[in-house]
Protein backbone atom coordinates (compact mmCIF):
# COMPACT_ATOMS: atom_id res chain seq x y z
CA UNK A 1 0.00 0.00 0.00
CA UNK A 2 3.27 2.42 0.97
CA UNK A 3 4.45 1.85 -2.71
CA UNK A 4 1.00 2.78 -4.15
CA UNK A 5 0.68 5.42 -2.41
CA UNK A 6 4.50 6.73 -3.63
CA UNK A 7 3.56 6.11 -7.04
CA UNK A 8 0.26 7.87 -7.11
CA UNK A 9 1.42 10.75 -5.52
CA UNK A 10 5.04 10.71 -7.77
CA UNK A 11 2.90 11.32 -10.65
CA UNK A 12 0.82 13.62 -9.27
CA UNK A 13 3.66 16.02 -8.64
CA UNK A 14 5.38 15.55 -11.84
CA UNK A 15 2.59 16.62 -13.79
CA UNK A 16 2.12 20.11 -12.29
CA UNK A 17 5.05 22.10 -10.33
CA UNK A 18 2.08 24.22 -8.49
CA UNK A 19 1.20 21.56 -6.15
CA UNK A 20 2.38 20.82 -2.76
CA UNK A 21 1.40 17.74 -0.71
CA UNK A 22 1.47 17.82 3.16
CA UNK A 23 1.06 14.20 3.89
CA UNK A 24 1.02 12.41 7.54
CA UNK A 25 1.51 8.75 8.57
CA UNK A 26 3.82 6.72 11.03
CA UNK A 27 6.81 6.41 8.13
CA UNK A 28 8.50 8.28 5.04
CA UNK A 29 6.52 7.68 1.79
CA UNK A 30 10.06 7.31 0.17
CA UNK A 31 9.97 9.70 -2.21
CA UNK A 32 13.58 11.85 -2.87
CA UNK A 33 11.83 15.20 -3.01
CA UNK A 34 10.28 14.21 0.08
CA UNK A 35 11.04 16.12 3.69
CA UNK A 36 10.15 15.27 6.97
CA UNK A 37 9.01 17.44 9.92
CA UNK A 38 8.85 15.70 12.97
CA UNK A 39 5.64 16.67 15.57
CA UNK A 40 7.48 15.91 18.61
CA UNK A 41 7.33 18.79 20.67
CA UNK A 42 6.10 20.76 17.84
CA UNK A 43 3.24 22.54 19.59
CA UNK A 44 4.11 25.47 21.87
CA UNK A 45 2.19 25.30 25.50
CA UNK A 46 -0.13 28.49 23.78
CA UNK A 47 -1.04 26.75 20.74
CA UNK A 48 -1.73 23.22 22.89
CA UNK A 49 -4.32 25.63 25.16
CA UNK A 50 -5.42 27.03 21.81
CA UNK A 51 -6.36 23.81 20.45
CA UNK A 52 -7.78 22.31 23.62
CA UNK A 53 -9.78 25.35 24.54
CA UNK A 54 -11.23 25.22 20.86
CA UNK A 55 -12.17 21.45 20.99
CA UNK A 56 -14.04 22.31 24.56
CA UNK A 57 -16.00 25.41 23.07
CA UNK A 58 -17.66 21.97 20.95
CA UNK A 59 -19.43 21.03 24.57
CA UNK A 60 -19.21 24.21 26.80
CA UNK A 61 -19.92 26.92 24.16
CA UNK A 62 -17.63 30.29 24.84
CA UNK A 63 -15.50 28.40 27.64
CA UNK A 64 -12.51 30.14 28.32
CA UNK A 65 -10.26 28.98 31.01
CA UNK A 66 -9.82 31.38 34.20
CA UNK A 67 -7.26 31.80 36.52
CA UNK A 68 -7.65 28.77 38.77
CA UNK A 69 -8.53 26.39 35.88
CA UNK A 70 -5.50 27.29 33.80
CA UNK A 71 -2.86 25.55 36.18
CA UNK A 72 -4.91 22.59 35.51
CA UNK A 73 -4.91 22.97 31.50
CA UNK A 74 -1.16 23.62 32.25
CA UNK A 75 -0.87 20.13 33.52
CA UNK A 76 -2.92 18.15 31.13
CA UNK A 77 -0.73 20.09 28.30
CA UNK A 78 2.13 18.91 29.45
CA UNK A 79 0.95 15.64 30.56
CA UNK A 80 -0.07 15.10 27.13
CA UNK A 81 3.15 16.38 25.56
CA UNK A 82 1.52 18.44 23.60
CA UNK A 83 0.58 15.74 21.15
CA UNK A 84 -2.42 16.86 18.77
CA UNK A 85 -4.75 13.87 19.16
CA UNK A 86 -4.39 13.21 23.04
CA UNK A 87 -5.69 17.04 23.55
CA UNK A 88 -8.47 16.21 21.42
CA UNK A 89 -9.51 13.04 23.66
CA UNK A 90 -9.20 15.10 27.01
CA UNK A 91 -11.06 18.19 25.82
CA UNK A 92 -13.66 15.93 24.47
CA UNK A 93 -14.21 14.77 27.46
CA UNK A 94 -14.21 18.44 29.23
CA UNK A 95 -17.75 19.50 30.83
CA UNK A 96 -20.06 17.12 31.28
CA UNK A 97 -18.78 14.06 31.61
CA UNK A 98 -15.27 14.93 33.43
CA UNK A 99 -13.76 18.10 35.29
CA UNK A 100 -10.45 19.29 34.54
CA UNK A 101 -8.71 17.61 37.43
CA UNK A 102 -10.58 14.75 36.65
CA UNK A 103 -9.19 14.63 33.00
CA UNK A 104 -5.39 15.53 34.50
CA UNK A 105 -4.99 12.85 37.10
CA UNK A 106 -6.41 10.07 34.15
CA UNK A 107 -3.55 11.27 31.78
CA UNK A 108 -1.20 10.99 34.42
CA UNK A 109 -2.27 7.26 35.99
CA UNK A 110 -4.41 5.88 32.88
CA UNK A 111 -3.41 7.73 29.26
CA UNK A 112 -4.06 5.11 27.28
CA UNK A 113 -7.93 4.90 28.50
CA UNK A 114 -8.87 8.07 27.22
CA UNK A 115 -10.97 7.81 24.01
CA UNK A 116 -14.01 10.01 22.79
CA UNK A 117 -17.49 9.99 24.42
CA UNK A 118 -18.98 8.40 21.35
CA UNK A 119 -16.43 5.76 20.56
CA UNK A 120 -18.97 2.98 20.26
CA UNK A 121 -20.11 4.66 16.91
CA UNK A 122 -17.28 4.49 15.29
CA UNK A 123 -14.31 2.02 14.19
CA UNK A 124 -12.19 4.94 13.37
CA UNK A 125 -8.72 4.47 15.19
CA UNK A 126 -8.08 7.80 16.12
CA UNK A 127 -10.97 7.24 19.03
CA UNK A 128 -8.37 6.50 21.58
CA UNK A 129 -4.58 6.03 22.13
CA UNK A 130 -4.93 2.83 22.31
CA UNK A 131 -6.22 2.30 18.97
CA UNK A 132 -4.07 4.81 17.37
CA UNK A 133 -1.00 2.70 19.09
CA UNK A 134 -2.81 -0.35 17.99
CA UNK A 135 -3.34 0.52 14.41
CA UNK A 136 0.58 0.84 14.37
CA UNK A 137 1.43 -2.31 16.74
CA UNK A 138 -0.60 -4.27 13.76
CA UNK A 139 1.33 -2.85 11.01
CA UNK A 140 4.69 -4.46 12.36
CA UNK A 141 6.25 -8.00 11.56
CA UNK A 142 6.14 -10.72 14.46
CA UNK A 143 9.37 -10.05 15.30
CA UNK A 144 9.07 -6.57 15.14
CA UNK A 145 6.14 -6.54 17.65
CA UNK A 146 7.89 -9.61 19.76
CA UNK A 147 10.80 -6.68 20.53
CA UNK A 148 8.35 -3.67 20.98
CA UNK A 149 6.43 -5.43 23.56
CA UNK A 150 10.08 -6.32 24.95
CA UNK A 151 11.76 -2.51 24.99
CA UNK A 152 8.35 -1.60 27.20
CA UNK A 153 10.60 -2.56 30.28
CA UNK A 154 12.63 0.62 29.89
CA UNK A 155 10.99 3.44 31.63
CA UNK A 156 13.84 5.85 30.41
CA UNK A 157 16.49 6.31 27.55
CA UNK A 158 18.05 3.03 26.75
CA UNK A 159 21.12 1.57 24.50
CA UNK A 160 21.60 -0.53 21.74
CA UNK A 161 23.76 -2.60 24.30
CA UNK A 162 21.17 -2.56 26.85
CA UNK A 163 18.12 -3.75 24.13
CA UNK A 164 20.88 -6.26 23.01
CA UNK A 165 21.19 -7.56 26.59
CA UNK A 166 17.61 -7.66 27.99
CA UNK A 167 15.47 -8.03 25.09
CA UNK A 168 15.59 -11.68 23.07
CA UNK A 169 15.83 -10.36 19.53
CA UNK A 170 18.05 -11.44 16.70
CA UNK A 171 19.17 -7.76 16.18
CA UNK A 172 18.94 -4.73 18.54
CA UNK A 173 20.54 -2.40 15.85
CA UNK A 174 17.69 -3.55 13.17
CA UNK A 175 15.17 -3.73 15.63
CA UNK A 176 15.65 -0.24 16.57
CA UNK A 177 16.20 0.83 13.15
CA UNK A 178 12.75 -0.54 11.90
CA UNK A 179 10.90 0.93 15.20
CA UNK A 180 12.60 4.41 14.58
CA UNK A 181 10.82 4.25 11.12
CA UNK A 182 7.37 3.86 11.81
CA UNK A 183 7.91 6.52 14.81
CA UNK A 184 7.93 3.93 17.72
CA UNK A 185 11.07 4.57 18.90
CA UNK A 186 13.36 8.00 18.98
CA UNK A 187 16.63 8.50 18.99
CA UNK A 188 18.11 11.03 21.54
CA UNK A 189 20.23 13.70 19.64
CA UNK A 190 23.72 14.20 21.96
CA UNK A 191 27.38 13.30 21.95
CA UNK A 192 28.57 10.34 22.59
CA UNK A 193 26.86 6.68 22.33
CA UNK A 194 23.48 6.46 20.76
CA UNK A 195 20.49 6.61 23.34
CA UNK A 196 17.22 5.64 22.50
CA UNK A 197 13.59 6.43 24.24
CA UNK A 198 9.41 6.16 23.72
CA UNK A 199 7.09 8.02 24.50
CA UNK A 200 5.24 7.67 27.72
CA UNK A 201 2.05 6.54 25.86
CA UNK A 202 3.88 4.03 23.39
CA UNK A 203 6.10 2.61 26.67
CA UNK A 204 2.85 1.74 28.19
CA UNK A 205 0.93 0.36 25.22
CA UNK A 206 3.66 -1.65 25.23
CA UNK A 207 4.46 -2.87 28.58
Amino acid sequence: ACKEVAEFLRALLTQTSAVSLLVTGHRRVGLNIERVIDLNGGMTQDEAIELFTHRAQKTIRNWTPDHASMRQLIDIVELTERIPLALELAAARFGRRQSLQEIRDGIDQTPLQMERPDDSATNDRHVSLRRALEWSFNLLTKPQKSGFIQLGVFTSAFSEEAVAKICKVRSARRLLEDLQEVSLVDRVEQDGPALFTMHRFTQAYAA
